[in-house]
C-alpha cells in the first residue's frame, strides 16, 4: 500500500469516525474516545518499532486510530464548543444586540431572520427576579451567548426594513431551545437546525432599532436583491430566478416547495453543488479562453493554472450572491480541494480528493453530516466518480451524458425518499430532461445577465423579463400536469433506521455495476420493502392509539385492525397549520386513511387542521362538538356506540352546553377493546367531568387517560381520576408552552395515584399498543428512536 493509499485510509477512517457518532444513542465519553486514541497509537508504535516486518498491523492500527480521533473530534465539539444556551436564559427576556446573516423570510409569525449574537443581556425588568426584585447574576451564561447563531422570529414591520449585514438590537426576546414535533415521518427540525449551527429560537414583539449596516458585500448583496426583486414581476418564474441567481426564495410560496418536491426537482432551487460546480466551469471556460489567445501571443507558458483560477473566482462571486450558505460553503470547499488535487506534480485521484475534502469540511463544521445536503452532494459526487470510470470511446458524449443522468437518478432516488418523504416516479425524467436545461440554458444566462446589470444595459430588464415569462409559462404547465396526473407517492422511513435507504442503494449499485455480478437477476427484490412498506397488523379485539407531537394542541389517532379514527385535527396559529406537517405525513406513512373524524370543539387548538383534513380526506365521516366549527355536512356529537374489529367505540357530550363555552361542549369518546380501554376527554373542567360521571354512573373507566385541557389545573379532578382508575394518562401539550401546561398540581394529583404520564411536548408522540394478553404498552417516540440530538434540549 503506498502512502498515498494509506492517506486515503485514514481520511475515510476519520470520516467514519465523525459520522459513526451520530448512529450512536448518546454521546461517547471523551476520557473514553481519548483513551482509545492512546491505546490504538501506542500499539501502533510498538507495531512499528519491533515488529518491522508487520507493516499492515501498523496501518490498520493508524486507520482505528482515524477512526477514534474523527469521533473524538465530533464528540469534543457538540460537548465542549457548541454554545449551547444555559437552561435558565429561557425563563428570561433578554436585549440582543445581532447581526443579521441572510435575506429575511416571511413565516405566519412575520419575519424569520437567521441571526449572530453580538450582545446579550438581560431585559429590565427580567421575567423572573428573586424576591428583593433584582435581577438573577447571569453574566457568564450572558457572555456565553456571544457568537452563536440564532433563528429569530420578528414582527412583519420593523423600525426599518430588515436586511442582511445589518445591526439590531431586539429587545424583550424570548429564546427557546431547538426543539421540533417528534412524530413519525415529520420534519425533524432539530436535526436541520443543528446542521445549520444554529445554538437556539427566539421571538419577540417589540419592533428593533437598527444600529447599522455592514458596508460589504452583504450591502451589495441586499442592494442586488432589491434591485431584482423591483426589476422583475411577482410571478413564479421571477421567484424561481431569485433562487436560482441569489438564493432568494421569498417568492417561493409552500405550494411551489411541494411541487418542486414532488418533482424532486427541490436541489435545482438550492444554490449549492450544482450551481457552484456550473460557475466553476464557467468560469474556467471564460479562463481557457483567455489563456489560449495569451498563449499565441507567447504570454503564458500554461493555461491551466488561468483555467483554475479564473473558474474558483467565478465560483467565488457568485457563492458571494448566494449568501454564502453552508451548502455554498461546503461546495466552494470541494472545489479547492479538487483543483489542488489537480496542481500535484502527480496528480491525486478523484476518490482521494473526495474523502480529502469530506475530512477538510468535518474538520471546519464537525455538524455537516446533520445536513441531507452533505450526504446528497457527497453520494452524488461519489457516483458520479463511480459511473464516469470506465471509458467507453466507442459511446457518443450524448449516450455517456444519458446514461450518466439515469444512473445518478436512479443511485440518489433512494436518499430523496428518506430526506424529502416523496417517492417521485417523474424524478428520474424530469431530471433528465430539466438538468440540462438548467445547467446549459439557465443558469449561464442568469450570470451574464447579473453582470450586466451592474452596468445597468438597458436591455437586462427586458431580457430578464422575457425569461421569467418563459418560467412560469413552463411552471405552470408542470403544476396542471401533475395536478392532472399525480406521479408521485408519499412516503416515509416512519421510525425504522437507514437499513431500507442504504440496502436499496446497495442494490442499485449492483444492478449497475459490471455484467459479472452474481444475483442481478433477484437484486431489485430488495426496492419492494421501499415502494411496498409492511405495517404491523392489529388483532380482533385490539387498538393503537398514538397521541401525535402538535404543539400545544390535540391529534390523537385510533386504529382497530380495519379502521382508523382521528380525534382532533391539531393546532393552527393564523396562516401556520400543523396538519400538513405532522397528522398528513403520520397518516400518510403509515398506510392509514380515517374513516371517521372527530373534532372535539371548536377551539383553535383543536380544530386548525379541519379545513385542510377535509379536503385532504373527504370521504371520511366528519362528527364534532360545535356545528360552527365547520361549513360541510358534519353530523353533531351525540350519545352514540358503535363496534369496529371487535372494540367499541362510544362518544357522547353533555346534553346542554352554552355554545360560548367550547370546554364544555368537548365531545368525549371512549374506546373499550377485549383488553384494555381508553378515555379521551378534550377540553373539558373538573366541573365538567364531574357532570360527565354522573351522567355514566361512574361506569368510564379506562386503563389510559388522554388528560383534559392539556393537563390544565381545572381538569383532571381526584374524583374523575378515582372513578376512571387509568395506569396511564397522555398530556398534549407543547413543549414549554406559556400555559404551563401540565400544572404542577395536576401532575401532583396523577403521580399522588401512581398513574405513569407522558407529555407529547417531552416524549414525543405517544403511543400505546393494546394488544391479546399483554399489558397496557406505552411509549414515547424520543425514547424509541432515540436520535442523539433529541438529548440536547433540556426537558
Amino acid at each position: 500500500m503506498s502512502d498515498r493509499q494509506m492517506t486515503g485510509w485514514m481520511a475515510l477512517g476519520f470520516v467514519a469516525g465523525a459520522v459513526g457518532v451520530y448512529a450512536l444513542p448518546m454521546l461517547p465519553s471523551l476520557i473514553w474516545l481519548i483513551a482509545l486514541l492512546s491505546v490504538t497509537l501506542m500499539l501502533a508504535f510498538i507495531s512499528r518499532l519491533y515488529l518491522a516486518r508487520q507493516l499492515n498491523a501498523f496501518k490498520v492500527l493508524l486507520v482505528f486510530s482515524a477512526v477514534s480521533t474523527g469521533a473524538l473530534w465530533t464528540s469534543y465539539y457538540w460537548q465542549v464548543c457548541h454554545p449551547f444556551p444555559d437552561p435558565r436564559l429561557y425563563e428570561q427576556r433578554l436585549d440582543l444586540q445581532v447581526v443579521v446573516l441572510d435575506l429575511p423570510e416571511s413565516s405566519s409569525y412575520g419575519q424569520r431572520v437567521w441571526a449572530k449574537v453580538v450582545v446579550a443581556s438581560l431585559s429590565r425588568p427580567a421575567v423572573l427576579a428573586s424576591q428583593d426584585h433584582s435581577s438573577p447574576d447571569l453574566s457568564a451564561e450572558l457572555s456565553a451567548l456571544t457568537s452563536s447563531r440564532a433563528l429569530l422570529y420578528l414582527p412583519s414591520e420593523l423600525s426599518s426594513p430588515v436586511a442582511a449585514g445589518q445591526t439590531w438590537l431586539l429587545h424583550q426576546v424570548k429564546i427557546k431551545p431547538l426543539h421540533g414535533n417528534a412524530s413519525p415521518g415529520v420534519f425533524d427540525f432539530e436535526r436541520w437546525a443543528y446542521a445549520h449551527g444554529l445554538s437556539f429560537t427566539g421571538t419577540t414583539r417589540d419592533k428593533g432599532r437598527l444600529l447599522g449596516q455592514e458596508a460589504g458585500w452583504q450591502a451589495w448583496r441586499n442592494e442586488f436583491a432589491e434591485h431584482w426583486r423591483a426589476m422583475l414581476p411577482d410571478t413564479s418564474g421571477s421567484a424561481i430566478i431569485r433562487a436560482l441567481l441569489m438564493a432568494d426564495r421569498r417568492g417561493l410560496s409552500d405550494d411551489d416547495w411541494s411541487l418542486l418536491q414532488q418533482t424532486g426537482l427541490a436541489h435545482l432551487v438550492a444554490v449549492s453543488g450544482l450551481h457552484i460546480g456550473l460557475a466553476f466551469l464557467l468560469g474556467g471556460l471564460l479562463g481557457q479562453g483567455v489563456g489560449r489567445s495569451l498563449q499565441r501571443l507567447g504570454l503564458l507558458y500554461s493555461r491551466w493554472p488561468l483555467v483554475y483560477m479564473t473558474g474558483l473566482a467565478v465560483a467565488a462571486a457568485y457563492a458571494t450572491l448566494a449568501g454564502w450558505g453552508l451548502p455554498a460553503q461546503r461546495a466552494f470547499f470541494m472545489l479547492v480541494v479538487w483543483v489542488c488535487g489537480g496542481w500535484r506534480a502527480i496528480p491525486v485521484s478523484g476518490w482521494l480528493r473526495l474523502l480529502y475534502a469530506l475530512t477538510g469540511i468535518i474538520l471546519l463544521w464537525p455538524g455537516a453530516p446533520m445536513g441531507a445536503d452533505f450526504w446528497l452532494s457527497s453520494i452524488a459526487v461519489a457516483t458520479l466518480l463511480w459511473l464516469l470510470q470506465p471509458v467507453r470511446p466507442q459511446h457518443k458524449f450524448w449516450q455517456q451524458w444519458l446514461g450518466v443522468q439515469l444512473a445518478l437518478s436512479f443511485l440518489m432516488l433512494p436518499m430523496v425518499m428518506a430526506n424529502f418523504a416523496i417517492l417521485s416516479f417523474a424524478s428520474p425524467l424530469l431530471n433528465l430532461l430539466i438538468v440540462p436545461v438548467v445547467s446549459a440554458l439557465l443558469v449561464p444566462p442568469l450570470l451574464l445577465l447579473a453582470v450586466a446589470s451592474l452596468a445597468s444595459l438597458h436591455w437586462v430588464e427586458k431580457a430578464a423579463g422575457y425569461l421569467s415569462d418563459v418560467l412560469t409559462t413552463l411552471w405552470l404547465l408542470l403544476k396542471n400536469l401533475f395536478d392532472a396526473y399525480p406521479l408521485y407517492l408519499p412516503w416515509h422511513l416512519g421510525d425504522v433506521s437507514m437499513l431500507g435507504p442504504g440496502v436499496a442503494m446497495v442494490a442499485s449499485i449492483w444492478l449497475l455495476g459490471a455484467k459479472a455480478l452474481p444475483g442481478k437477476r433477484w437484486v431489485w427484490l430488495a426496492w419492494l420493502p421501499l415502494v411496498f412498506p409492511q405495517y404491523e397488523q392489529l388483532g380482533e379485539g385490539e387498538w393503537r392509539l398514538v397521541a401525535l407531537d402538535v404543539g400545544q394542541g390535540t391529534a390523537v389517532v385510533l386504529q382497530t385492525k380495519h379502521h382508523t379514527l382521528l380525534y382532533d385535527t391539531g393546532p393552527a396559529y393564523g396562516d401556520f397549520v400543523v396538519a400538513p406537517r405532522v397528522i398528513e405525513p403520520y397518516l400518510q406513512g403509515a398506510g392509514l386513511e380515517p374513516d371517521r373524524i372527530l373534532v372535539s370543539h371548536d377551539d383553535r387548538d383543536h380544530s386548525g387542521g379541519a379545513v385542510y383534513l377535509h379536503a385532504l380526506y373527504p370521504a371520511a365521516q366528519w362528527t364534532v362538538g360545535q356545528l360552527q366549527s365547520v361549513d360541510w355536512q358534519a353530523e353533531q356529537c351525540v350519545d352514540k356506540t358503535w363496534q369496529w374489529d371487535g372494540v367499541t367505540f362510544r362518544q357522547l357530550q353533555l346534553p346542554v352546553v352554552a355554545q360560548r363555552d367550547d370546554n364544555s361542549a368537548s365531545c368525549v369518546l371512549h374506546v373499550q377493546g377485549a383488553y384494555h380501554s381508553a378515555l379521551l376527554l378534550g377540553d373539558l373542567d373538573q366541573r365538567a367531568e364531574q357532570r360527565l360521571m354522573e351522567l355514566t354512573n361512574n361506569e368510564l373507566q379506562a386503563s389510559l387517560l388522554v388528560a383534559s385541557h392539556h393537563g390544565s389545573r381545572t381538569g383532571s379532578s381526584e374524583s374523575m381520576l378515582d372513578v376512571t382508575r387509568p395506569v396511564a394518562a397522555i398530556f398534549t401539550a407543547g413543549y414549554r408552552n406559556h400555559f404551563g401546561h401540565p400544572h404542577v398540581e395536576t401532575l401532583r394529583r396523577f403521580q399522588s395515584r401512581a398513574i405513569a404520564t407522558y407529555n407529547t411536548g417531552v416524549d414525543g408522540s405517544v403511543t400505546a399498543d393494546s394488544r391479546a394478553d399483554k399489558p397496557l404498552r406505552i411509549t414515547g417516540y424520543r425514547e424509541t428512536d432515540g436520535r442523539l440530538w433529541w438529548q440536547w434540549a433540556p426537558r
